[in-house]
């Protein structure tokens, strides 16, 4: 009979490595429903890099390329479910190729995804040139020309949010453990908050807007703060 002391709290997995061990050997049928949330995000994301960057052959090949691979992805997982929507089975096989029933197998989509969703981010952040002259301007007609910044380029400070659905892409994946998803995240907080303070304080050193007070603190402090609160939240739901 198990009891609590079977289980630890703090890093929630079960003291015996065996129970642990049989715990995620367990098939995950659900996953490629992960895989297909993960593509909608960076469908988001390349959205809104579109929209705030300006267009150039960089930009457009590597939001291309990591939409054909995470797509990829998602399409091999839901056509690996429906061929084995009608087996049932109690284990994971270690040399299985069924996604749902190889545990290496579903870290390794994992870890690939939200790896090259961050690298799609922070190269579309660093390799554009706000001097280019092929730039998006959809919102040209209906914004004033307080919304562009002196170099250019037309709501910098929405980039923020391709970050946090970054995050979001990370923790989607319910049943990958949550210290290796918490690993992640905070790398990702430290690769964005490093693009916006190092690489690209051209961008992201102003002030969110021109008033006094709170406000008048510069954009990057504005963003790694947001980041960082919704990394703690993510995490507090992943421990749930």
């Amino acid at each position: 009979m198990k009891t609590s002391d079977d289980f630890n709290p703090i890093l929630l997995r079960f003291t015996d490595r065996g129970l642990e061990a049989e715990y995620h050997s367990q098939p995950n049928p659900q996953f490629f429903w992960y895989t297909l949330c993960a593509s909608v995000l960076f469908v988001s994301i390349a959205f809104i890099h579109l929209l705030t960057l300006p267009i150039n052959l960089t930009t457009v090949t590597v939001l291309t390329s990591t939409f054909v691979v995470v797509a990829a992805l998602a399409v091999v997982s839901c056509v690996q479910h429906h061929q084995h929507s009608s087996q049932s089975t109690t284990r994971s096989l270690p040399c299985s190729t069924d996604v749902a029933k190889n545990q290496i197998l579903r870290i390794f989509i994992f870890l690939f995804s939200v790896l090259i969703i961050m690298a799609a981010c922070v190269v579309s952040m660093v390799a554009f040139n706000p001097d280019s002259p092929e730039r998006l301007d959809i919102y040209l007609n209906i914004t004033n020309t307080t919304s562009r910044n002196e170099h250019g380029c037309y709501f910098v400070q929405y980039l923020q949010f391709t970050a946090v659905l970054a995050l979001t892409t990370v923790s989607v994946f319910l049943r990958i453990n949550y210290l290796l998803k918490l690993v992640v995240m905070v790398t990702e907080v430290v690769a964005f908050t490093v693009i916006f303070v190092i690489v690209r304080p051209d961008l992201f050193a102003e002030a969110l807007e021109l008033a006094e007070g709170f406000t008048e603190t510069p954009l990057h402090v504005h963003t790694t703060s947001f980041l960082v609160v919704f990394l703690i939240i993510l995490h507090v739901l992943d421990r749930q």
